[in-house]
């Protein structure tokens, strides 16, 4: 095994179906919290954009 072998650490043995479930679920999690934030007017994180606190959202939510 080499260090740092990119293919291997991003693809190993992945099914392509299964790369498709993960981005179509972190797409459609993505727009909820978007839809969410907009409904509920934000008003604790005043000083981020939309989109930083979606993407701190989503961050947090693929590591726990």
């Amino acid at each position: 095994m080499k260090a740092f072998d990119w293919q291997r650490m991003a693809l190993d043995k992945v099914p392509v179906e299964f790369l498709a479930e993960v981005a179509l679920r972190s797409l459609y999690t993505f727009v909820l919290v978007f839809i969410f934030l907009k409904i509920t007017g934000r008003r604790g994180v005043r000083q981020m954009s939309l989109f930083e606190v979606l993407i701190i959202l989503t961050l947090g939510s693929a590591a726990g």
